[in-house]
């Protein structure tokens, strides 16, 4: 048994599922996109802590989104080829 099998729970060391279809890659990204909707009309309506809670659930949504992304090209990426 490795290290990394007794320090973490089994639902964390569990591989992601494998999608084909290319817009359910995006889905799990989903809920939290709904959240911050909906922490944002409350922040609107006066409730201004609420906008704290909206832009964690943007950055999590935007880290699930990209670490889908990087699974998708297996960790590699192609940036060094664009000329700054």
């Amino acid at each position: 048994m490795s290290v990394r099998e007794t320090l973490l729970p089994r639902y964390l060391t569990a591989p992601t599922p494998k999608i084909s279809f290319g817009p359910f890659r995006m889905l799990e990204a989903v809920p939290w996109l709904m959240f911050a909707t909906s922490m944002r009309v409350l922040a609107w309506q006066g409730l201004v802590p609420c906008l704290l809670l909206a832009n964690a659930a943007l950055f999590l949504a935007f880290v699930l989104a990209a670490r889908r992304m990087v699974e998708f090209t297996n960790g590699s990426t192609e940036l060094e080829r664009f000329a700054i």
